[in-house]
């Protein structure tokens, strides 16, 4: 995974500018769809007992670099990885303090990337560690918790804004393709679809700009998305369903945010991307469904042959 990472980013990975990639694009789409999924996985080993613990625990430590140097907000996510691998490996029940410190810790994680793209000299592992190093007051210069807050309440002026401009007729369809975005002319059609250079348009402005069917229709598909997620996730044995349901709230509320401060190329991404993950759990409850008739028909005639007549 860290692999496919370095291929997308490359150089910009260590030094480079926010959202900058020197890689293939697929390899930049995939390094994001799938890095949710590999810190949860090394959060699961760290606390399992047996030898690849201490291999987990280096890994969410390089993973933490990793998008230290990136400024990715996945950062915040971090708290809400540890919590479901705790959860996932030690199966105990969720209490409300759990919920209270990882809340908090998220939000303070949520304005630390916006801190680390303002620095001057770009991101990357190596610039930004450089200048935490050599001097930090730099880098949290202008780090403000409570701008978390002002963030959401700036996106409601904003969402009146961008709903009340016109949108090129194909932003639609760009928006919404899982195809990438060279592909798909969202390269060229972007910087259409702002407010100015470091301000997007909102996902809800940009479909009222569009329409009221459209604002309409696509969050009911959305919706059904969710309704058809939470099924499967609910389906799922012992303590995994609980998990799944944990991460498709934390995935809902990571889609309420975005909808308020990300344009609608950018909150569909996520939402095809929980969808190729349910359809992959789909796939594979059913390939383990098929495979524990077989086994226990195993057991069976193998305790037939050798039980005394």
């Amino acid at each position: 995974m860290l692999g496919i990472v370095a291929v997308g980013y490359g150089s910009a990975l260590f030094q480079g500018q926010y959202l900058g990639g020197a890689g293939p694009e697929a390899a930049i789409i995939a390094g994001n769809a799938l890095t949710p999924l590999a810190v949860i996985a090394v959060c699961i080993s760290a606390f399992r007992p047996g030898k690849f613990r201490s291999l987990a625990v280096i890994g969410i430590v390089v993973w933490t670099i990793v998008l230290f140097g990136r400024a990715s907000r996945t950062l915040a996510a971090l708290p809400v990885f540890i919590l479901l691998g705790w959860l996932l490996s030690t199966r105990r029940r969720l209490r409300w303090w759990h919920v209270g410190i990882t809340a908090i810790a998220t939000i303070f994680l949520l304005q630390l990337p916006l801190a680390l793209r303002a620095n001057a000299d770009g991101v990357g592992i190596f610039t930004l560690g450089e200048a935490f190093l050599s001097d930090p007051e730099s880098v949290f210069a202008q780090f403000d918790p409570a701008g978390v807050f002002g963030n959401l309440l700036f996106s409601a002026p904003l969402t009146g804004l961008v709903g009340l401009r016109e949108v090129p007729a194909d932003a639609l369809w760009v928006s919404l393709t899982p195809i990438g975005g060279s592909a798909a002319g969202w390269d060229s059609l972007a910087p259409a679809l702002k407010v100015d250079g470091s301000t997007p348009y909102s996902t809800l402005g940009e479909l009222a700009a569009h329409g009221t069917l459209e604002l309409l229709a696509v969050p009911f598909f959305v919706g059904m998305v969710f309704a058809l997620a939470e099924r499967v996730a609910s389906s799922l044995p012992g303590v995994m369903a609980s998990a799944g349901q944990l991460v498709i709230l934390a995935i809902i509320a990571l889609y309420s945010v975005r909808i308020l401060q990300y344009n609608l190329r950018t909150t569909t991404r996520l939402i095809w991307y929980m969808a190729a993950g349910l359809a992959a759990v789909w796939l594979l409850s059913l390939l383990f469904r098929h495979r524990a008739p077989r086994r226990e028909k195993r057991v069976q005639y193998a305790a037939g042959e050798s039980a005394p007549l």
